[in-house]
């Protein structure tokens, strides 16, 4: 009789025993499945997270980036329209830009960048910047190099390059993206109106040789004509208000010079005219005459 009670009790405990093993089992199990969810979730957030800052990262990089480009697009077109790469005594190397007066800002973000010196020229009511540390002139030739694309400049940028043994890079294929265009015409362009009899706005750039100005035709349509004061000269001009309106939206944003105030001003210039604000008994004269003011601030 006691044989089947201590059988009943082996088994028993051998079913107990059995039961924890699972159990143990089931519980290890449990603890993985959870330790690797929480590492999954902690890993995907650290992940997100540096994902943001990464993204966040690549566009401010890739801003700055841009608008280094664009600056520097920009200078080899001021140095093409009023710029001058030089070389003296055989071998020292200098870089000199001659504008009007009034931009004395502009010439001193280039200062600002480079290093160079900024003095007015009295008598010829302009202002020059001129550069002559060859560390300097180096970084800065870097900059424009592949940009310049000027005739006589070309030819500078050539021989100044030869003296500090750099390989020139000649000029690249050019689009309305290019901020060359802004640059050349802070330089040498020109943004006005004229009474014919009522005001129109024009725009014009004048150029020694044609195929340095017929760039601005490619791209922005309007005329090139030639004008024969002045030993000859090439003048191209658009008057269309589309064509306005298309190089203004296209250029004026890379724009550094007094300018820039004229293509923010062609919007309202065009809604004061269909009003005919330009006519002295007009209601919206005095509207006509603050436009002017502004115009020439």
């Amino acid at each position: 009789q006691e044989w089947p009670l201590l059988l009943i009790i082996i088994l028993i405990i051998m079913y107990c025993a059995k039961c924890w093993k699972y159990y143990n089992i089931i519980l290890w199990y449990n603890q993985q499945i959870t330790k690797y969810n929480y590492n999954k979730n902690y890993k995907v957030g650290i992940s997100e997270t540096k994902r943001t800052h990464i993204l966040t990262f690549k566009r401010n990089y890739n801003s700055k980036s841009n608008r280094d480009i664009k600056f520097k697009e920009w200078l080899a077109g001021l140095i093409d329209g009023s710029g001058f790469l030089g070389v003296k005594s055989k071998k020292i190397t200098f870089i000199q830009i001659t504008l009007s007066f009034d931009e004395v800002k502009l010439l001193k973000l280039i200062q600002k960048r480079y290093g160079g010196s900024i003095k007015y020229r009295a008598g010829h009511h302009s202002v020059r910047y001129k550069l002559q540390n060859k560390d300097s002139i180096i970084r800065l030739i870097h900059d424009i190099n592949g940009n310049i694309r000027q005739s006589k400049r070309l030819s500078q940028l050539a021989h100044v390059c030869h003296l500090l043994k750099i390989d020139v890079i000649y000029p690249i294929k050019i689009n309305d993206k290019n901020a060359w265009f802004s640059g050349y015409f802070d330089a040498i362009g020109e943004i006005n109106y004229r009474y014919n009899p009522i005001p129109y706005l024009y725009i014009s750039m004048t150029d020694l040789y044609y195929k340095d100005i017929i760039y601005y035709k490619h791209i922005f349509n309007g005329e090139v004509k030639y004008i024969r004061a002045n030993n000859g000269l090439y003048k191209w001009e658009i008057r269309d208000l589309d064509l306005i309106d298309k190089y203004v939206k296209k250029t004026h944003r890379y724009s550094k010079s007094y300018k820039l105030n004229r293509f923010l001003l062609v919007k309202t210039f065009n809604n004061l005219k269909v009003l005919k604000a330009y006519e002295t008994d007009s209601i919206y004269n005095s509207y006509w005459k603050s436009l002017q003011f502004k115009w020439h601030k």
